[in-house]
Protein backbone atom coordinates (compact mmCIF):
# COMPACT_ATOMS: atom_id res chain seq x y z
CA UNK A 1 0.00 0.00 0.00
CA UNK A 2 1.08 3.43 -1.15
CA UNK A 3 2.22 6.31 1.85
CA UNK A 4 -1.37 8.27 2.73
CA UNK A 5 -0.89 11.60 1.41
CA UNK A 6 -1.40 15.04 3.43
CA UNK A 7 -4.38 16.96 2.20
CA UNK A 8 -5.40 20.21 3.56
CA UNK A 9 -9.08 20.31 4.14
CA UNK A 10 -11.89 23.39 5.13
CA UNK A 11 -15.10 22.40 6.20
CA UNK A 12 -17.66 25.26 6.33
CA UNK A 13 -20.21 24.39 8.24
CA UNK A 14 -22.58 26.05 11.63
CA UNK A 15 -23.56 22.16 12.43
CA UNK A 16 -21.14 21.57 15.47
CA UNK A 17 -22.29 17.72 15.65
CA UNK A 18 -22.07 17.58 11.27
CA UNK A 19 -18.43 19.23 11.78
CA UNK A 20 -17.15 16.58 14.23
CA UNK A 21 -19.21 13.40 12.82
CA UNK A 22 -17.50 14.32 9.10
CA UNK A 23 -14.34 15.13 10.85
CA UNK A 24 -14.15 11.98 12.25
CA UNK A 25 -15.24 9.88 9.41
CA UNK A 26 -12.58 11.89 6.97
CA UNK A 27 -10.14 10.84 9.68
CA UNK A 28 -10.83 7.20 9.28
CA UNK A 29 -9.75 7.34 5.56
CA UNK A 30 -6.51 5.32 5.65
CA UNK A 31 -5.38 6.86 2.00
CA UNK A 32 -4.63 10.21 3.31
CA UNK A 33 -4.21 12.42 6.06
CA UNK A 34 -5.55 15.11 6.24
CA UNK A 35 -5.34 18.02 8.10
CA UNK A 36 -8.76 19.72 8.93
CA UNK A 37 -10.00 23.35 9.65
CA UNK A 38 -13.94 24.02 10.61
CA UNK A 39 -15.52 27.57 10.00
CA UNK A 40 -19.23 28.18 11.12
CA UNK A 41 -19.79 31.17 9.49
CA UNK A 42 -20.66 31.96 5.49
CA UNK A 43 -18.94 35.73 6.02
CA UNK A 44 -16.03 34.18 8.41
CA UNK A 45 -15.11 31.81 5.12
CA UNK A 46 -14.87 34.64 2.79
CA UNK A 47 -12.60 36.63 4.82
CA UNK A 48 -10.31 33.36 5.38
CA UNK A 49 -9.93 32.93 1.67
CA UNK A 50 -8.74 36.48 0.99
CA UNK A 51 -6.39 35.91 3.97
CA UNK A 52 -5.02 32.66 3.89
CA UNK A 53 -3.34 29.71 1.42
CA UNK A 54 -6.46 27.63 -0.17
CA UNK A 55 -7.15 24.59 1.02
CA UNK A 56 -6.94 21.22 -0.97
CA UNK A 57 -10.80 20.68 -0.59
CA UNK A 58 -13.50 22.95 1.05
CA UNK A 59 -16.44 20.85 2.14
CA UNK A 60 -19.63 23.46 2.29
CA UNK A 61 -22.99 23.20 4.10
CA UNK A 62 -25.20 25.37 2.06
CA UNK A 63 -27.07 26.75 5.34
CA UNK A 64 -24.79 28.67 7.08
CA UNK A 65 -25.22 32.52 9.32
CA UNK A 66 -23.15 35.58 7.50
CA UNK A 67 -23.86 34.33 4.07
CA UNK A 68 -25.16 31.22 2.68
CA UNK A 69 -23.12 28.62 0.87
CA UNK A 70 -24.07 29.68 -2.61
CA UNK A 71 -22.26 33.49 -1.65
CA UNK A 72 -19.03 30.64 -0.40
CA UNK A 73 -18.94 29.20 -3.35
CA UNK A 74 -19.39 32.98 -5.57
CA UNK A 75 -16.35 34.32 -3.75
CA UNK A 76 -14.38 31.30 -4.17
CA UNK A 77 -15.25 30.49 -7.83
CA UNK A 78 -14.68 34.44 -8.80
CA UNK A 79 -11.05 34.54 -7.25
CA UNK A 80 -9.19 33.50 -10.24
CA UNK A 81 -6.45 31.09 -8.05
CA UNK A 82 -9.66 29.53 -6.69
CA UNK A 83 -11.37 28.84 -9.82
CA UNK A 84 -10.21 24.93 -10.20
CA UNK A 85 -10.35 24.66 -6.06
CA UNK A 86 -12.75 21.68 -5.45
CA UNK A 87 -15.76 22.53 -3.52
CA UNK A 88 -18.17 19.85 -2.32
CA UNK A 89 -21.11 20.47 -1.71
CA UNK A 90 -22.48 18.82 1.68
CA UNK A 91 -26.27 19.60 2.86
CA UNK A 92 -29.57 18.39 4.74
CA UNK A 93 -31.14 19.35 1.43
CA UNK A 94 -31.98 16.82 -0.77
CA UNK A 95 -29.37 16.82 -3.64
CA UNK A 96 -32.55 18.32 -6.33
CA UNK A 97 -33.21 21.03 -3.89
CA UNK A 98 -29.26 21.90 -3.01
CA UNK A 99 -28.65 21.84 -6.73
CA UNK A 100 -30.93 23.58 -8.04
CA UNK A 101 -30.37 26.43 -5.43
CA UNK A 102 -26.60 26.47 -6.60
CA UNK A 103 -27.86 27.05 -10.15
CA UNK A 104 -30.02 29.38 -10.07
CA UNK A 105 -27.22 31.34 -7.87
CA UNK A 106 -25.01 30.85 -10.57
CA UNK A 107 -22.19 29.09 -9.45
CA UNK A 108 -20.88 25.56 -9.88
CA UNK A 109 -20.00 22.88 -7.11
CA UNK A 110 -17.73 19.66 -7.66
CA UNK A 111 -19.80 17.28 -6.09
CA UNK A 112 -22.93 17.34 -3.89
CA UNK A 113 -23.30 14.92 -0.91
CA UNK A 114 -26.41 14.52 0.96
CA UNK A 115 -26.12 14.54 4.76
CA UNK A 116 -26.79 11.24 6.19
CA UNK A 117 -29.41 11.04 9.22
CA UNK A 118 -27.53 7.62 10.84
CA UNK A 119 -24.05 8.40 12.12
CA UNK A 120 -22.78 5.61 10.43
CA UNK A 121 -23.30 6.33 7.11
CA UNK A 122 -20.43 9.97 7.60
CA UNK A 123 -18.32 6.88 6.96
CA UNK A 124 -19.99 6.26 3.47
CA UNK A 125 -19.85 10.16 2.81
CA UNK A 126 -16.23 10.20 3.69
CA UNK A 127 -15.46 7.23 1.44
CA UNK A 128 -17.70 9.23 -1.40
CA UNK A 129 -15.58 12.62 -0.86
CA UNK A 130 -12.01 10.67 -1.03
CA UNK A 131 -13.20 8.62 -3.60
CA UNK A 132 -14.22 12.04 -5.82
CA UNK A 133 -11.41 14.39 -4.76
CA UNK A 134 -9.15 11.69 -5.55
CA UNK A 135 -10.77 11.40 -9.12
CA UNK A 136 -10.30 15.32 -9.75
CA UNK A 137 -6.78 15.36 -8.47
CA UNK A 138 -5.11 12.19 -9.87
CA UNK A 139 -2.54 13.07 -12.16
CA UNK A 140 -1.19 10.83 -14.87
CA UNK A 141 1.33 8.89 -12.62
CA UNK A 142 -1.54 7.66 -10.59
CA UNK A 143 -0.83 9.38 -7.89
CA UNK A 144 -2.54 12.46 -6.16
CA UNK A 145 -1.35 15.86 -7.57
CA UNK A 146 -0.61 18.12 -4.71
Amino acid sequence: MDQPYAVNILIVEDNRIDARLISHALKKIKEWTPSLLVIDDGEKAIRHFHENPAPDLVLLDLNLPGRDGTEVLGAIRAADQHKELPVFVLSSAPQFVGEDQIRKAKVSADAYFVKPFEIGTFFDIARGIYDRFTELKMGSAGSPRT
